[in-house]
């Protein structure tokens, strides 16, 4: 069993619905992506070790991308069938859930990758409030979200779609994507994470606390 498919079986037995690998190489990091993340909207920018301006300009966060070039990556979901549009409840559920299950992922790989770069879908969520600006309580925990490191979710799952020859369902900002995956039945909620490692990369855990300067 290849290392990536050794991944792969282990966010399976995780329990997402949904994983497949995917080439390092296709992503695009936006700067519009970035821009929301200053409007402030999730109140977490200037909050959190993860998220801007803690996290590295844009430029610094695509250079992170850019080591894992030669490596290989997984994205992995969470799907949750809603009674109707309006199944707050349900949404909730399983956003739970999912980050419950990308916690212990993400330790799975570290443990064998500490550089792994892995990316949630928002903020990191290990601590119930983030010690920003004080140093990180667990920077071998802690992990950035995809919009962080300028990525539209919608963007790498129409990405994977093409190359995998099948559809991946995903919600961005809270609308349902037109793309349902085949065994899917609408309305769902989704939610999406990935996971970069490269056996070309020195394997040092990153730290959060410290590696940048704190900015109000």
């Amino acid at each position: 069993m290849t290392p990536i498919d050794r991944v792969i079986s282990q966010a399976r037995e995780i329990g997402f619905e949904v994983v497949a690998e995917l080439d390092p190489k296709t992503i695009v990091q936006r700067e519009d992506v970035r821009a929301m993340c200053a409007e402030g909207k999730c109140h977490a920018y200037g909050k959190n070790w993860t998220c801007p301006p803690a996290c590295g300009d844009l430029d610094e966060c695509r250079s992170v991308v850019e080591s894992y070039k030669e490596g290989v990556g997984i994205i992995v979901q969470t799907v949750g069938q809603l009674e109707d549009p309006m199944d707050y409840e349900t949404m909730m559920d399983t956003g739970k859930i999912h980050g419950e299950r990308f916690r212990r992922l993400a330790e799975r790989i570290r443990e064998e990758y500490p550089s792994a770069l892995c990316l949630g879908a928002g903020g990191c969520t290990v601590c119930k409030s983030c010690s920003y600006p004080q140093p990180c309580r667990f920077p071998e925990k802690a992990f950035s979200s995809m919009e962080a490191f300028g990525m539209l979710v919608s963007d790498v799952c129409t990405v994977l779609s093409r190359r995998k020859h099948h559809r991946v369902c995903c919600i961005c900002q809270g609308k349902v994507d037109t793309q349902k995956h085949h065994s899917i039945k609408s309305p769902v909620r989704s939610c999406t994470e990935l996971g970069f490692y490269s056996p070309k990369r020195p394997q040092v855990a990153r730290d959060y606390s410290n590696e940048h300067t704190c900015q109000a």
